[in-house]
C-alpha cells in the first residue's frame, strides 16, 4: 500500500489532493499549523475509506521538519510521495506588511519547502530509494493582496530550478504543479497526472 505525506493539508490545494489520494486507497499522513482544520481533513479522508493520521507542527524549523518525516514513516512506512503547499499569505498590501508578516510568510513558504525537499532527499539517498515531491504553485490572483505570496513563490520556483538536478541524483523527482486557470479543483482532480510521474522501484 502506498503512503503519502501532505503539508498544510487543511487548505487547498493539498486538502483536495488528500481527498483524491484517500479515495484511491493511499495511506496518508497530514500536517497543519492548526488542530481543528486538520481534524476536519482527517475525518474527510476517513470517510473516503483511507487510513489517515496527522500532526500539528510548524515544519519551517529543521527539528520539526525532521520529526514530521520520521512520524510519517513510523505511521505508514516511508512515504513514496510528499505534497508541499507553500501558499501562506498575510492578506495585507505590500506597504502595510511589517517585518514579522513577511518573515513568517517567507518561512512558511520558502524555508519549509527547502527543509522538506532536503531532508526527504537525504532520507531517500540513505535508503537507495526513489520518491516524488509535488510542489503546488499559484499566481495569487484570487488574493486581493498577493504580493508576499508571489515574492515567496518566485523564490520557491528558483529553488526548484536550482536544485532539481541535484535532488534527482539522490532519488527525488520534483514536480511543480501550477494552479490551473480555473483554479484548483476541490476534488483534487489536478492530481490525475501526478501519479503517472511517481518513480517506481527502490
Amino acid at each position: 500500500m502506498s503512503s503519502a505525506l501532505l503539508l498544510h493539508a487543511d487548505r487547498q490545494p493539498a486538502a483536495g489532493a488528500a481527498g483524491w489520494l484517500a479515495s484511491r486507497g493511499w495511506k496518508l499522513y497530514l500536517s497543519s499549523l492548526s488542530p481543528l482544520p486538520l481534524e476536519r481533513t482527517l475525518r474527510a479522508c476517513a470517510a473516503a475509506g483511507a487510513e489517515a493520521r496527522g500532526m500539528v507542527t510548524d515544519p519551517s524549523r529543521g527539528i520539526a521538519a525532521n520529526a514530521l518525516l520520521e512520524e510519517a514513516g513510523a505511521a505508514f512506512g516511508f512515504p513514496e510521495l510528499i505534497v508541499l503547499n507553500p501558499s501562506a499569505r498575510p492578506g495585507k498590501p505590500f506597504l502595510q506588511l511589517d517585518e514579522w508578516d513577511f518573515q513568517r510568510t517567507f518561512e512558511s513558504n520558502v524555508s519549509t519547502t527547502f527543509l522538506m525537499l532536503q531532508l526527504y532527499a537525504r532520507m531517500l539517498a540513505l535508503r537507495s530509494w526513489r520518491g516524488l515531491a509535488v510542489v503546488c504553485l499559484e499566481d495569487g490572483q484570487a488574493n486581493p493582496h498577493p504580493e508576499a505570496l508571489r515574492i515567496t513563490q518566485a523564490a520557491v520556483e528558483e529553488m526548484l530550478r536550482g536544485c532539481g538536478a541535484e535532488l534527482a541524483r539522490h532519488g527525488l523527482k520534483v514536480i511543480a504543479a501550477r494552479q490551473p486557470t480555473e483554479g484548483w479543483a476541490e476534488d483534487g482532480s489536478w492530481m490525475d497526472g501526478v501519479l503517472s510521474s511517481l518513480p517506481r522501484g527502490g
